[in-house]
């Protein structure tokens, strides 16, 4: 149990790691969005991209709980 839960504590913070590498080779300016002829209509900062590695951290937590929590809900 406890390898599966390094193996998930490792995948939950892969993409913090991964994104923190990269950010300082980004430039300031990143494309934000696309519109459906495919020009950019957003330019957002490359600290943008910090967002979704602390969402899945987040999500990882929630999944990692939830199971605990929802057994108190039905006893």
């Amino acid at each position: 149990m406890k390898t599966k839960k390094i193996i998930y504590f490792a995948l939950m913070f892969l993409p913090l790691i991964i994104t923190l590498v990269v950010l300082p080779f980004l430039p300031e300016q990143i494309p934000a969005h696309y519109n459906f002829a495919g020009e950019i209509d957003r330019w957002g900062s490359k600290y943008e991209t910090l967002l979704f590695p602390a969402i899945t951290i987040l999500m990882g937590f929630f999944m990692l709980f939830f199971p605990q929590f929802c057994f108190i809900c039905v006893s």
